[in-house]
């Protein structure tokens, strides 16, 4: 054989294994987040993942790379779920969507919001707050791109969007869901019927 030819096989079989082994960290960390929502430590995910610790840190030389390897996993389902709304469409129909699109999102993001509550430490995290940053930034485009037109003809326009962001957001939806224990129908109603309170007063 080939010497060239062996040593890219070798470093093809390399690379696949490490990519396994990336995934199946990445892939531990979710799980341990869904069945406790709580961030799991490096060993943890170690155990988990049925890796050594050391390999661990290997592909990820700290928790804020592993962060941002899991919310590098979320954010292409999220772009997915959030698709642009034909403005064409009656009022009450974009907004059912848009709330119907919001609490998707929410309940895949869900597990690892309340795990970064959980941790004074995570909290912190710049790769955290800089996906939290993102997040928000998307979802007030695709709020002002959904309601363009009603916008303009309230004189409140920015004040509006805020409180839309407000009555549509995570937090809006945990308390809801949580704090109040209502259903996920009467959940997207109540956030329904206030972001229509705003572009029909």
């Amino acid at each position: 054989m080939n010497v060239a030819v062996s040593t890219n096989h070798k470093s093809r079989k390399v690379a696949e294994r490490a990519d396994r082994t990336r995934t199946a960290i990445v892939d531990s960390f979710i799980a341990l987040v869904k069945e406790r929502e709580t961030s799991p430590t490096m060993p943890e995910v170690a155990r988990h993942a049925g890796v050594s610790l050391r390999s661990v840190y290997y592909h990820f030389r700290d928790t804020e790379t592993l962060h941002a390897a899991v919310i590098a996993r979320y954010e292409p389902q999220i772009s997915q779920m959030l698709v642009s709304l034909d403005r064409a469409a009656p009022l009450r129909t974009r907004v059912r969507d848009l709330v119907a699109q919001r609490c998707e999102v929410y309940r895949l993001i869900a597990p690892l919001r309340r795990a970064v509550q959980s941790n004074n430490e995570v909290r912190k995290s710049p790769v955290i707050r800089a996906a939290r940053r993102r997040l928000e930034y998307v979802l007030s485009r695709h709020t002002n791109e959904t309601f363009a037109v009603e916008l303009l003809d309230i004189p409140d326009r920015f004040g509006a969007s805020e409180r839309i962001a407000g009555a549509t957001s995570f937090e809006m939806w945990e308390h809801l869901s949580r704090v109040q224990r209502l259903t996920p129908s009467r959940v997207e109603k109540h956030m329904i019927v206030s972001v229509l309170r705003e572009l029909t007063a």
